[in-house]
């Protein structure tokens, strides 16, 4: 599970500051922010709580340190490892990407996908028992950029999310350090309706549905757990706990400590 309560205020606070940089660039000093890393490093934040949470010490996270995969290395956003430990050096524990893409979705999405697929297929080639998570921040309709260059806020852009949805959910789930090397083990699209104050973390398919953004016949193929948050961290911590027993000090989880572990 996830703390909703505090993705909510994050995702609130990208909204005011986002809108208000587009509204009010020349006294507002968040417009920079539109074209830096301040607003996505709030997610950033937020997953790393979510990890602390999940008993992941804090001195095990840290943000933006490469990884040499086959054949590329990368810069990754949230990275669990031990390498300063008196503990076995197997590699890194976990890897946590995290993108968001507010506005120009339609035309950008061969690129991001591409990327996404390949980033995994390097890592895991060389780290095939890496949990690898990506964590991607999706409107329920993009920023339109000619308004936004008029300090206009218009969410009009439409895109194709029954395509986002299916293709991501393809490339998700991996089970098993023997599956395919280009899928991850856990995605999140976290889709939101920033027209609602505050905005509306999107996890109900029904409500696809009824806005008209996928068919009913989809909605009954993925369901919506494809689109969800909820099982995101859980799946991550579970398969890096089975993957990686040995290494873990399970004396140190936030948890009873008299958790039943035979299932890692």
């Amino acid at each position: 599970m996830y703390d909703r309560e505090r993705l909510q205020n994050v995702l609130t606070g990208i909204k005011r500051d986002f809108e208000g940089a587009i509204e009010d660039p020349d006294d507002n000093p968040n417009y920079s922010m539109i074209r830096s890393q301040e607003l996505i490093g709030r997610i950033h934040s937020f997953i790393i709580d979510q990890l602390e949470n999940n008993g992941i010490d804090q001195s095990r996270i840290h943000e933006d340190e490469v990884v040499y995969g086959y054949p590329k290395s990368k810069s990754q956003d949230i990275l669990v490892h031990d390498f300063e430990s008196r503990r076995p050096i197997v590699g890194p524990h976990i890897s946590i990407n995290v993108r968001s893409q507010l506005s120009s979705i339609g035309k950008n999405y061969d690129t991001i996908y591409e990327r996404i697929f390949a980033e995994s297929t390097s890592l895991h080639n060389r780290f095939p028992y890496l949990p690898l998570g990506y964590f991607f921040l999706l409107p329920k309709r993009g920023y339109d950029s000619d308004a936004k260059n008029d300090n206009r806020v218009e969410r009009s852009e439409e895109y194709d999310i029954e395509k986002y949805i299916d293709s991501f959910a393809s490339i998700s789930g991996r089970e098993d350090p023997n599956d395919d090397v280009w899928k991850y083990e856990a995605i999140c699209l976290l889709i939101v309706d920033f027209s609602q104050d505050p905005p509306m973390i999107m996890d109900d398919i029904e409500y696809y549905v009824e806005e008209g953004l996928v068919s009913a016949d989809f909605a009954e193929t993925y369901g919506s757990e494809v689109i969800s948050v909820d099982d995101f961290f859980d799946k991550l911590i579970r398969d890096y706990k089975r993957r990686y027993a040995l290494v873990h000090d399970f004396s140190s989880d936030r948890d009873d400590p008299n958790q039943d572990l035979s299932g890692y």
